[in-house]
């Protein structure tokens, strides 16, 4: 927990909670994840009444953040979201929003920021990581895109608008577009919906590319990895705690298991990777709202500390609530699905830490 949000944001956050609590506690959560999308669309309609899409948008274009850091804003509610594990297109609708604001192409922007901002309407997104990635995004003098192939993309709903972002061009790609095709999958986390979308010589209009150059695509990664690391916080916050309450109140030879020095141990190990998640994770948000030198390497590790970290915490966490915590029934798989998700999109640990490597040495400069 942030020891240095201001009065507002503590406010926020606790209407944040107050509200999961209310909407979304892990029963809903449950129930929700039966629902097509994964999520239940009135509610995020009401999310985002309360702001939750609005904070890096211009007042001029109908946003208001909660401070005057607006990343640290939302990373305030990506750490809510994750102590809940509550579904929604949060970060991929934000990613979007951000894309569209920061673009020249106010014709997109104008089309397609209100519905996203009210609610109405969500985004998928798409990182190419790779040049041999199963997809080609090619843009011709004239300006026009072509794009061909075929990619898993995390996308909410069908008619969700999904943002391609590409080494040379990102673009904003509408469900009606002709060459466009999509097939839903099932996916590790049912509350993150994810599908195959086919691209048959898709070809788009220069005034449908939002950026033309890597700068753009840096900057929606280091905010993706920022909010990912924000979740995990609140995700193993909420993990951790709900095993401390169980070693206190299980009860093993007429003693707590609390009480065992080994468990002891383990749990001290688990509170300094907690605290360790925290640091990096408000470290990054600092210095990705500020634009700071060395951003993207702080927003690289804090993804990749988190990630890694929350993924290892909660299956400790699972051990240490014995045969019971490996059923269905338990909560703790609704977290342990969530940071493994989260750990494997948009950059794996290993992936981002060898990029930090790389950086380090000389090699890149992110």
């Amino acid at each position: 927990m942030r020891f240095d949000l201001t009065e507002d944001q503590r406010l926020a956050r606790d209407v944040v909670q107050r509200f999961l609590s209310t909407e979304q506690p892990l029963s809903a959560v449950r129930a929700t994840l039966e629902e097509p999308s994964g999520f239940d669309a009135e509610l995020w309609k009401k999310m985002s009444a309360l702001g939750w899409t609005s904070p890096l948008v211009p007042d001029e274009h109908g946003g208001a953040s909660i401070s005057d850091a607006p990343v640290v804003d939302l990373t305030v509610i990506a750490a809510e979201i994750g102590r809940a594990v509550a579904p929604g297109p949060f970060l991929e609708t934000n990613v979007a929003i951000d894309a569209l604001v920061r673009s020249d192409n106010a014709d997109l922007r104008d089309r397609h920021l209100p519905g996203l901002l009210e609610g109405s309407a969500v985004a998928g997104w798409w990182l190419q990581r790779s040049p041999t990635s199963g997809i080609v995004i090619d843009r011709h003098s004239n300006g026009d895109v072509c794009i061909d192939g075929e990619i898993t993309a995390t996308l909410p709903t069908q008619e969700a608008l999904l943002l391609l972002s590409g080494p040379t061009a990102t673009c904003l790609l509408e469900r009606e577009t002709s060459g466009v095709s999509v097939r839903a999958l099932k996916w590790l986390d049912a509350s993150t919906r994810h599908a195959v979308v086919s691209l048959d010589n898709v070809r788009l209009p220069a005034g449908q590319a939002l950026s033309t150059g890597p700068d753009e695509v840096e900057r929606a990664r280091r905010l993706a990895w920022v909010l990912q690391a924000a979740e995990l916080t609140g995700v193993v916050d909420a993990v951790f705690g709900l095993t401390l309450d169980w070693l206190a109140n299980r009860y093993l030879f007429g003693r707590p298991l609390a009480s065992y020095q080994a468990l002891k141990h383990r749990c001290a190990d688990m509170k300094m990777w907690v605290e360790a998640t925290h640091a990096v994770a408000d470290a990054a948000a600092d210095a990705v709202g500020a634009e700071s030198r060395g951003a993207g390497l702080l927003a690289r590790a804090a993804k990749a500390y988190a990630a890694a970290h929350a993924v290892e915490l909660i299956q400790d966490c699972v051990q240490l609530h014995g045969g019971m915590c490996v059923t269905w029934e338990h909560d703790l798989h609704l977290y342990l699905r969530r940071a493994t998700l989260i750990a494997n999109s948009y950059g794996t640990p290993a992936d981002l830490y060898a990029e930090v490597a790389a950086t380090e040495v000389g090699e890149a400069t992110p």
